[in-house]
C-alpha cells in the first residue's frame, strides 16, 4: 500500500466515480475533485509521517478518479459538434501525455530542494 496508494484508489474508483459524476453533474464533481485534490496535496506536503503521506496519497487517487471522467464530460458538453469535440479531446489527451512525461522530470528537480515541493506545487494550481 505504501508505494501504490494513489494508483490503487485511482484505478479502483474511476468507473464508480464516472457514474457519480453523471448523477451529481460533471461541473459539481470536477469542482469537488479539484478542491479535495488541492487539500490532499497540502496534506501530503505537510505530512508528519510516512503513514500520513500514504493516507493523503490515497485521497489524491480518490480525487483524481473523481476529476477525470468529469473533465471528459465537461469537454463533451462544451463542444457539441463532433469535429470540435474530437479536437478538444485530442488536446485534452495531449495535455495529459505531456504532463505524464514532464511530471517525473519536474518532480525530480523539485525534490532536489525538498520532496514536499512535489506536492505543494499542486496547491496553487488547484486554487
Amino acid at each position: 500500500m505504501r508505494l501504490c496508494g494513489y494508483t490503487l484508489f485511482y484505478a479502483a474508483l474511476l468507473l464508480c466515480f464516472g457514474n457519480l459524476s453523471d448523477r451529481i453533474g460533471a461541473k459539481r464533481a470536477y469542482a469537488l475533485g479539484i478542491a479535495l485534490f488541492g487539500l490532499a496535496s497540502l496534506l501530503c506536503a505537510l505530512a508528519p509521517s510516512a503513514g500520513a503521506l500514504v493516507a493523503a496519497r490515497c485521497v489524491q487517487g480518490l480525487t483524481g478518479a473523481l476529476m477525470l471522467p468529469a473533465s471528459m464530460t465537461l469537454i463533451s458538453e462544451a463542444f457539441p459538434d463532433a469535429g470540435d469535440r474530437a479536437k478538444a479531446l485530442g488536446g485534452w489527451a495531449a495535455g495529459g501525455a505531456v504532463a505524464s512525461a514532464a511530471g517525473p522530470v519536474l518532480g525530480g528537480a523539485l525534490s532536489a530542494w525538498d520532496w514536499r515541493l512535489i506536492f505543494a506545487v499542486n496547491v496553487p494550481v488547484c486554487v
